[in-house]
């Protein structure tokens, strides 16, 4: 399904708004894997479970909010120095697709991994519109030829570890992984009740002032102030 949204309408309207406000392209967009739990603690199974665990996660209020209304403590890292976070203990857990886990070698510094599913990750290739328009036509298609068959390999390839061999991959290397039962409902971390709520309002919040900036005349998203995560896991 995440597939179908980039190649959707309302995601093309979204790549126009970027080009005129930001001068930025979006060349392809694919998934990389729903994100799930790890941590060295214990097993997450529901959300009484991820209460008093520092979680490791990027410097996005979403995210923040995500964790800390499952009873989480969001720990700020950057990519960079996740490994070593982990290896330490400067926070107990961490949150990716299983496919990611598994390239970076997480199971080396992490015990217990839920399959939750709680965020739909995603990668863009992007260009500078300017840029981008200096090139000749058949540049151009190239690029975009390219940029698209690249989003439907990395796709496929995610999508196949997530549901057909990262699990078994995972355990192989000593992880435990708990795979929720779908018979007996989402018995998965759901957040307190008003997480939606919390989470959908701050991302209101931060994208009404985003516009609000645009409109009186400022570039829209710039620095602390755009509601991005990240530019890796």
């Amino acid at each position: 399904m995440g597939f179908h949204f980039y190649q959707s309408a309302f995601f093309t309207k979204l790549n126009e708004g970027l080009i005129k406000q930001q001068g930025v392209r979006m060349l392809s967009a694919a998934s990389f894997g729903f994100r799930c739990f790890t941590n060295n603690k214990k097993p997450i199974k529901t959300v009484d479970d991820l209460k008093g665990i520092k979680m490791r996660v990027q410097q996005n209020p979403l995210y923040m909010t995500m964790v800390r209304s499952m009873g989480g403590s969001p720990t700020p890292i950057s990519w960079g120095e996740l490994y070593s976070a982990l290896q330490q203990g400067v926070v107990d857990g961490q949150e990716n697709p299983l496919g990611v886990i598994y390239d970076t070698k997480f199971y080396e510094v992490q015990k217990y991994a839920t399959v939750d599913n709680h965020v739909l990750g995603t990668n863009m290739i992007l260009a500078n519109e300017k840029w981008f328009q200096g090139l000749p036509a058949d540049l151009r298609q190239i690029l975009l030829t390219g940029a698209k068959m690249g989003a439907v390999a990395e796709n496929g390839k995610r999508m196949f570890e997530a549901r057909v061999t990262m699990v078994d991959a995972l355990r192989k290397k000593g992880m435990d992984v708990y795979v929720p039962n779908p018979g007996r409902g989402r018995d998965v971390p759901q957040g307190q009740p008003g997480t939606r709520d919390g989470v959908a309002g701050e991302a209101a919040r931060r994208w009404k002032g985003v516009d609000r900036r645009r409109r009186q005349g400022g570039q829209g998203c710039r620095g602390r102030h755009c509601p991005r995560g990240e530019s890796v896991k």
